[in-house]
């Protein structure tokens, strides 16, 4: 698999999707363009220290990773500044193969 689809979840509430794809497998690290929805707030959900962001599988299973992080910079670069990171992918070889 070259790409895994997610959803982005504060506690039980979804914020948007993504497309991930390896960013750095050798730390478990996966990402890509961040899709908000309504619920989004770039001040409340955007930057370092947003614990509570879970990743969730399309079938609604959680992604096991220590954590995730959206960084916000669409204000200044449009959409694909939007960036979401799966960090520390315990199952990372199962969604992204050798890569």
């Amino acid at each position: 698999m070259d790409e895994l689809n997610v959803s982005i979840f504060v506690g039980d509430q979804e914020i948007g999707t993504a497309v991930l794809r390896p960013s750095d497998p050798s730390m478990g690290v996966a990402g890509g363009v961040f899709r908000p929805n309504a619920v989004y707030s770039p001040t409340l959900h955007s930057g370092p220290k947003v614990a509570e962001l879970t990743a969730r599988e399309p079938s609604g299973s959680l992604v096991q990773c220590a954590g995730v992080s959206i960084e916000d910079y669409a204000e200044d670069l449009g959409d694909e500044g939007r960036q979401v990171y799966v960090l520390g992918m315990d199952t990372y070889g199962t969604y992204f193969g050798g890569t």
